[in-house]
């Protein structure tokens, strides 16, 4: 997934289940989509099927009490540039040319 432009689009169905006060489970199942935003391979695409199974516990009893806010200084404004750069390499097919990004 190297192009310009991708998707991603996501669906999931979860379920959860209390077997206690501080015991339960939780399950999913769904599907991912990443789709290339290449117009000569317009379906070149990655698929996936999560499944996750999870247990969770309340171990702590107690109530959450996050206090008092506390009192923060005034935000200070400085002045200054941050710059990212990438580069790597891009091929449409297997065995084909491979191109090289940059930025």
């Amino acid at each position: 997934m190297g192009t310009a432009v991708n998707a991603h689009i996501h669906f999931e169905v979860k379920a959860a289940y209390q077997f206690s006060s501080p015991v339960g489970v939780i399950t999913s199942i769904g599907t991912k989509r990443y789709f290339s935003g290449s117009v000569q391979k317009s379906n070149s695409e990655i698929n996936f099927i999560p499944i996750a199974i999870g247990l969770w516990m309340n171990l702590d009893k107690q109530e959450f009490n996050p206090g008092s806010m506390p009192d923060f200084p005034p935000i200070e404004k400085r002045g200054f540039w941050d710059f990212a750069a990438y580069n790597g390499m891009k091929s449409y097919e297997i065995g084909d040319i491979t191109y090289f990004r940059g930025g």
